[in-house]
């Protein structure tokens, strides 16, 4: 791969690559902000005026609940659009590459999407689960998934829908919060389709040695 995404010799990627590439960047706020700013003016050094850059990606105006992505095109790929869409608390990404018509693809996946998948809770972020902890001054600690785990599945899907979890019986103080003490993986039909960490929601510090728990109490006895 090169830094610019033209044609080179060697150069390749796929709809999964650049649909991965959407998923972790839409994470974050400024990429969000980016990939859905329609229209921009910046400095331009050397003139009196400023500069107004347009985002191309027509999904932006012609897609309810658009959320960006990006627009490409060289003689080889061809047009290709990495479109994603938000309606509720569904949230669908889609790649077209090499179409004719990139706009009315997309929208047809997204149209797809929408009117036939469902989000599928598996686990809810306000029920923790609870670890031992060992040498600690609390002998559990709370864990949750890092976001709400659910999972966009057709209806006759939702019976194949599991999640596995691996998490640690115990754990050795001290503990910090926000530390990952496990995983859970998303199974459909028994293949993976995804994997979340499960985050210690609290601080757990180490339990002082018998010694000093004496002079403590020896001392509050004057």
């Amino acid at each position: 791969a090169n830094p610019h995404g033209l044609d080179a010799e060697g150069h390749y990627t796929s709809a999964f690559d650049l649909a991965s590439l959407a998923r972790e960047g839409l994470k974050y706020s400024l990429f969000r902000d980016v990939v859905t700013t329609k229209e921009m003016s910046i400095p331009w050094p050397g003139h009196t005026w400023e500069r107004s850059l347009l985002n191309r990606n027509q999904l932006l105006n012609r897609y309810q609940g658009s959320r960006g992505v990006k627009t490409g095109y060289t003689s080889n790929a061809g047009c290709c659009l990495v479109g994603a869409a938000q309606r509720g608390d569904m949230k669908l990404i889609t790649v077209v590459m090499n179409s004719y018509d990139m706009y009315g693809d997309t929208e047809k996946l997204l149209n797809y999407g929408f009117d036939n998948y469902e989000m599928e809770s598996l686990e809810e972020v306000d029920q923790p689960r609870q670890i031992k902890v060992s040498g600690g001054t609390s002998k559990t600690i709370s864990v949750k998934p890092e976001r709400q785990l659910a999972v966009a599945v057709l209806p006759a899907e939702k019976d194949q829908l599991t999640l596995k979890t691996d998490l640690a019986e115990q754990v050795q103080a001290p503990v910090k919060k926000g530390s990952v003490l496990g995983k859970g993986t998303v199974l459909l039909n028994d293949k993976e389709i995804g994997q979340i960490n499960y985050i210690a929601q609290e601080d757990v510090v180490k339990k002082p040695p018998f010694w000093v728990a004496f002079i403590d109490w020896f001392r509050s006895l004057f």
